[in-house]
């Protein structure tokens, strides 16, 4: 029973049934004569709310809180009774047990006072009313753990919505990024990790936006210099497919818009330019060539071509400049030698 009782009641219970019996012990112990025991225990269980019972120094009954003075001969003697024996040898004892006198499970605690008549004090309290508490107790607990569920969930909403927030503002940067809209300005994300990863890629894309913007100024100025330029410039990569041509090389080898990703065999019909051009892709230096092109009106063109360095990705450059004015005028030169030698 005792270790059910303990079990059932916390360890402030018992301790406070215990400070109880100290109190009726010391208040007893401050009275001069003792004269009426019985209305003595009455006081004190008004007092502190609790069955009071005095007991003789033999184990007797002679007053109790909760038994009518005329029932007092029926109780049965106290001395064996295990708190009043703890008492009696180590000065406090609590059990707790059936009550005969009440039908209930009840927390015993007792004292020695031996003060007059009385040898100890004994406080009851009915398990009934520790469950009572501990019910109340655990009410309380669940309040407050469904209190503290509540708060979470709305912490965890609040703390979900701030993050899709955050993680839809980097979506809707990164989303921009991607249609090439790098003149924003940039947002600050935050200290955190999410923000920190968040700047690092917005500082990286808007340093890459400006490469490309640069990139794209250097292209346009290649552009214009390739379409000012009066000799036939064709880039050929590593595999033979032409990567750039200018309109002069367009107009000379007939090519159409689309003729860029090309292999260069399917453009150049003469053999002799495909024989270097092959020289060059495969990093041997070549001698330039003049070749007639096989169009009308006839024209005659040098072509000269340089291979690109493999670690620049390798292929080959082609320059053909149009020399059919040239060997014209040379031809009426000689013509003209020969008239006047003639």
């Amino acid at each position: 029973h005792l270790e059910a009782a303990f079990a059932v009641a916390p360890g402030d219970i018992r301790t406070g049934l215990i400070s109880e019996a100290r109190l009726a012990g010391y208040l007893i112990a401050q009275q001069g004569e003792l004269a009426d025991a019985d209305a003595e225990a009455d006081a004190l269980g008004t007092l502190i709310d609790a069955r009071v019972t005095l007991i003789a120094a033999d184990g007797t009954v002679i007053g109790d809180s909760a038994i009518a003075r005329a029932d007092l001969h029926t109780l049965e003697n106290h001395a064996t009774r295990e708190e009043v024996v703890a008492a009696r040898h180590v000065g406090v004892g609590t059990f707790a047990r059936w009550s005969h006198s009440t039908g209930v499970e009840t927390m015993y605690a007792a004292v020695p006072v031996a003060k007059g008549p009385v040898a100890f004090a004994r406080v009851a309290l009915p398990l009934t009313a520790v469950n009572r508490r501990i019910n109340e107790v655990r009410g309380l607990a669940l309040v407050g753990l469904a209190a503290g569920l509540v708060v979470a969930v709305l912490a965890t909403w609040v703390t979900s919505v701030l993050l899709n927030r955050r993680l839809r503002i980097v979506a809707d940067t990164a989303r921009r990024y991607e249609r090439g809209e790098f003149g924003r300005p940039a947002r600050d994300h935050g200290h955190d990790e999410i923000g920190t990863v968040a700047n690092v890629l917005d500082q990286t894309a808007r340093q890459l936006g400006a490469q490309i913007a640069e990139m794209a100024q250097e292209r346009a100025h290649t552009d214009a210099i390739l379409s000012g330029m009066v000799e036939g410039i064709v880039l050929i990569d590593a595999n033979g497919h032409l990567l750039l041509t200018n309109p002069a090389v367009r107009s000379l080898l007939r090519l159409s818009d689309g003729a860029e990703n090309a292999h260069y065999l399917e453009v150049v019909r003469q053999p002799d330019i495909a024989s270097i051009v092959a020289a060059a892709l495969a990093n041997t230096p070549t001698a330039p060539v003049e070749v007639e092109l096989d169009r009308e009106p006839k024209r005659r063109v040098m072509a000269n071509v340089m291979p690109v360095a493999s670690g620049r990705g390798g292929g080959a450059g082609r320059v053909l400049h149009d020399i059919t004015d040239l060997r014209h005028a040379v031809q009426v030169r000689r013509d003209f030698v020969a008239n006047v030698s003639h």
